[in-house]
C-alpha cells in the first residue's frame, strides 16, 4: 500500500464533476484514499472538468496552471459575453431645395 494516492487527470473527470473540489475530504468520501494516505494531482490524461484543489492535495505548478487555464475559459453553460456594438444609423432625410427667385427690378 503506498503512502501516496496518484490522482490522474482521467480520474478526476471519471469521478468528479464541474464544480468540485478535489481535497482530501472529498477524496475520503469517494473512497478513494485509504489509511492516512496523501493525494497528489499528477498531469497525466485530458482533464475535461472544472475543479478546483482544496485543502490536503498537492499538485504540480503545472497542473495548477491547466486549472487555472481551464477555469478560466467559458462553457456553453456560461456563455461569454458578448461584445457590445453599437450601430450608428443615419438617416438622411432629404431636405427639399429652398429657391429662392430674385426679383426683377
Amino acid at each position: 500500500l503506498s503512502d501516496r494516492l496518484v490522482i490522474s487527470f482521467y480520474l478526476i473527470s471519471k469521478v468528479f464533476k464541474n464544480g468540485d473540489v478535489v481535497s482530501f475530504d472529498t477524496l475520503n468520501e469517494k473512497g478513494l484514499l485509504k489509511g492516512g494516505q496523501k493525494a497528489k494531482i499528477v498531469h497525466s490524461g485530458k482533464l475535461d472538468k472544472k475543479i478546483s484543489i482544496g485543502e490536503g492535495v498537492q499538485a504540480s505548478k503545472s497542473v495548477v496552471l491547466l486549472i487555472e487555464k481551464l477555469n478560466s475559459k467559458t462553457t456553453d453553460e456560461t456563455p461569454a459575453p458578448k461584445k457590445e456594438v453599437k450601430a450608428v444609423v443615419k438617416t438622411v432625410a432629404k431636405k427639399p431645395k429652398v429657391v429662392l427667385k430674385s426679383k426683377k427690378a
